[in-house]
């Protein structure tokens, strides 16, 4: 389980490095527990987050959706110029 200051400093992350850019496309780890986002249509939003305690509240446009990093606690880059990032076990982003 994270710590609150990772889970704010991962919230700001998000925030800061897709401030200008919306999502192309999504899809969703088969691992993937938390069914609600995945009726969201993701695709011309953007994302945002606020860190609330050790969960992290992600905004598409103003759909909010609270996500636990779980035991991982991790926000992986696929690429260098963070055009996909997968979010703890939940799924994985495309941005134009």
């Amino acid at each position: 389980m994270p710590e609150i200051s990772e889970v704010k400093l991962t919230a700001e992350f998000v925030t800061k490095a897709n401030k200008n850019r919306v999502i192309k496309n999504a899809s969703f780890l088969s691992t993937n527990k938390l069914k609600l986002i995945e009726e969201i249509d993701l695709a011309g939003k953007k994302i945002s987050a606020q860190s609330r305690g050790k969960e992290l509240k992600l905004f598409f446009d103003s759909e909010p959706v609270v996500i636990s990093l779980g035991m991982l606690g991790v926000l992986k880059t696929l690429k260098k110029e963070v055009t996909k990032i997968s979010i703890g076990s939940m799924g994985i982003f495309v941005f134009e």
